[in-house]
Parts: C-alpha cells; structure tokens; sequence
C-alpha cells in the first residue's frame, strides 16, 4: 500500500474514534478509499463472509451468476412500470395468469422473491385505496376489481401454505425458501378476501360477452375454490374440526374441474408467445427484483412455468391433497404403514412440498395421532395389533412410557418417508 494512500485511510479511520454505540459515520469515502488501494483479484472481507454471501452480494458481472444485474433491457422494461396504467380486460388477463404461473413455480420450491414478488402490484406500497370499491366505468376498474382482489386471493392461498410450512415439517432451502420479506396482506382476512372476489365476480359478469372477461371468470371461480380447500384443510382446522375435512375434498373436486375447463381456454391466455394472443403488459414483472434483497437472493435461478405446467401443478396438488381423507380414514396401523411407504414410493419431487407436510401435519401432531388419537394410545393399538399387550400389561405406568418412547420414534420414522 503507497504510504499516501495509507495515511487518508488512517486519517479517515481516525473519524470514528468518540462515537458513541448509537451514532452513525458516513464510511463511503473510507470505502472508496480502501477499494483504490486493492490490486486485481483482491477483497477485503469479515472472516465469516461464505462462498454464499459472496455469490448474492457480490456482482461480478455475468448475468449467469448476477440474478439482480440489471441489462439495458431490463432498465428499459422497468422503467414502463406505472401503477396508475389504464388496464383492458386483457391486460388483466395476463396479468393474473401470469401471476398464477408464479404462484405454481414458487409450489416447486422456488422462493417468493423469484416467482410472486416480481409482480409489482404485489410489492407496491401503498395499495390503493381504491381496490374492490372502484367505479366500474373507471379506467383503472380493471386493476382495482380484478387485478387486485385476484392478487390478494393468491396472497391468502399462500398465507395458508406458508402458515403449513411454518410447522417445519419439511426442508428449508431443498423443499422451500423461508428467507426473505413476506408479503401476505395479512390484514385482509378471508372473508374480506370473499368481498373482493364478490366485487370482481360481479364486475366481470356485467362486462361478459368477451373471451377475456369470460377467461377472468373462471379464474376468480377456481380461485375462490382453492382458497376454500386451502383453508379446509389447514392443520389447525382439521385438528378443531375433523368435519371440515369432507368439504375440503368437494372443493378440491371442483378445482380439477375448474383447472380443465381453464385448461380448455389455455390458447388464449398463455402468459408467454407464442401462445399469448394478447400483448405483454409492459414494467409489471421486474424478473430482477432480487436486487433489493441481495443477501437473501437465491444463487439458483428458476425458469417461469407456463401456463400450461402451472394448470398441471395445481390439478396435481388438488389430486394430492386428496390423499389427506386416506390417510384420516385408515382403520389399521398397517394400512398406515402400506399408505406411508407406497408415498415413499414415489419420486420426491412428484410430491410437492405442502402436499407432504400437510400429510405429516394431519398423521400426527399436537400429541394427536389422524386429528383424534392420543400418541401413547396409537402405540398401544399399533402393538396390540400384533401382541397381547393388554394381557400382560399389568405395570401401567411402565407400558405407557414404553409407549410414548415408541410412539416418538414412530412418528419420526414416519417423517422420513
């Protein structure tokens, strides 16, 4: 290090020295100063840095590596991003499916921050106040009661998955990505959800006639359904009410309907050319939003699904989730043990993540055993079913901590599936 250079650093650092803990010091020209000093290849780092934190903080210019390194096309692309944009019905179209091929990607492990999140409308602040109360000959009625209440549906779909994964009963970073923001819409509970999804029902009935209007009926249908089956079936409800478990079955029947008369409409609504007939919404995706989160960025990028894989994805999630009643249903130890092993059978990823930490939620948790059992008690009949425990058991207190013992292990056996 030339002695000149060294003593602007020194004379930089030297500003630090009597701040107190909570005082803050620009340090840009300390850092400026520093960078000057380093030689080709060179880095000064804390020793905790990983090969990680380099590869999402640190730009090295290739767009291979780089996931938020901005091109002249992408400046271009977000610069056409204006929230204020009059919308036709065929925007919103493909606005919404485009928005529902990210919400599938982000079921194949993806993060929020890759697939949902790029859609601005989700990450703008504030949400308008308009939404679900516009005018309907507004030029913006589109966006507020369509665009919107569709977003915050697929943000309450998802509010109810990630609320699943928050139960850790799957693999962080290998089957879904918990780092990052959240951005859930939380204070739109689910009969505000119902509301707004009343408010683009209605709205699109009064302008059907046209295939897109028709197209976006369908979709609030389908997603009225899928919200109703997510929320059936989440692991809370089931464990207070076991009765819930019939109506999320019939609304996971009326998803796969809904998914193949979509599917009929697919041609049109493709979110990609060639398929697309209608033109790409400019500035409303921003592929590269990461860039505002580069410690939390994935290093893996994950292509888009089209329209098509994302209707597959939600039929095979609605099919799968099916499997939830067999499992609340079985009458014997054995049948569990033939249910859980020909589901090990499978590819893993042919079982998407919530589909299998649903299923490992509803067999046992909270001490319960198919939402009603006691564990120490399912142990008891698992043995009996091949033993005369109740015969020889006349040390109850010794039988039931054998049981809980066995009972933890089963239940973690059962998890590895």
């Amino acid at each position: 290090m030339e002695a000149d250079a060294e003593e602007e650093l020194a004379t930089l650092a030297a500003q630090q020295l009597g701040l107190g803990d909570n005082d803050w010091l620009d340090i840009t020209a300390l850092v400026r100063a520093g960078a000057r000093t380093l030689g080709s290849g060179e880095l000064i780092k804390q020793p905790s840095l990983t090969l990680f934190d380099a590869m999402t903080s640190v730009e090295v210019m290739d767009a291979r590596l780089d996931m938020g390194m901005l091109s002249a096309e992408d400046a271009a692309e977000i610069a056409q991003w204006d929230i204020e944009r009059p919308l036709s019905l065929a925007d919103a179209l493909w606005i919404v499916e485009r928005l529902f091929c990210c919400e599938m990607t982000w079921h194949h492990s993806a993060s929020l921050l890759q697939t949902i999140y790029t859609c601005n409308y989700f990450t703008a602040d504030p949400l308008p106040a308009t939404i679900g109360s516009s005018d309907g000959g507004s030029p913006l009625a589109a966006r507020d009661l369509v665009v919107y209440p569709l977003l915050i549906a697929t943000a309450a779909c998802c509010r109810l998955v990630w609320a699943e994964y928050a139960r850790e009963n799957v693999y962080a970073e290998e089957d879904v990505h918990l780092a990052g923001p959240r951005i859930f819409f939380d204070a739109y509970a689910l009969p505000d959800v119902a509301r707004l999804l009343d408010a683009a029902q209605a709205f699109l009935v009064a302008n059907d006639g046209t295939p897109a209007a028709e197209a976006l009926l369908a979709h609030v249908t389908m997603r009225r359904r899928w919200l109703a089956a997510l929320a059936a079936l989440a692991a809370e409800r089931l464990a207070d009410d076991p009765g819930a478990l019939a109506l999320g079955v019939r609304e996971l029947e009326a998803v796969v309907q809904h998914v193949a008369a979509i599917s009929g409409q697919q041609p049109m609504a493709a979110p990609q050319p060639p398929l697309c007939a209608v033109a790409v919404v400019a500035g409303v995706f921003d592929a590269k939003c990461m860039r505002r989160f580069p410690s939390l960025a994935p290093v893996k990028p994950r292509p888009l699904l089209a329209l098509d894989a994302a209707l597959a994805t939600l039929r095979q999630l609605a099919e799968d989730l099916m499997l939830v009643a067999q499992l609340v249903r079985a009458e014997s130890v054995e049948s569990l043990v033939h249910f859980f092993l020909a589901l090990s059978r499978r590819c893993s990823s042919a079982v998407l993540p919530y589909v299998r930490s649903l299923l490992v939620s509803v067999f046992a948790s909270d001490g319960r055993v198919q939402l009603a059992q006691p564990l120490p008690a399912f142990v008891r009949r698992a043995i009996s079913e091949v033993s005369n425990i109740d015969g020889v058991a006349e040390d109850g207190e010794r039988v039931g901590l054998f049981c809980g013992e066995a009972a933890r292990m089963l239940v973690d056996w059962f998890r590895t599936l």
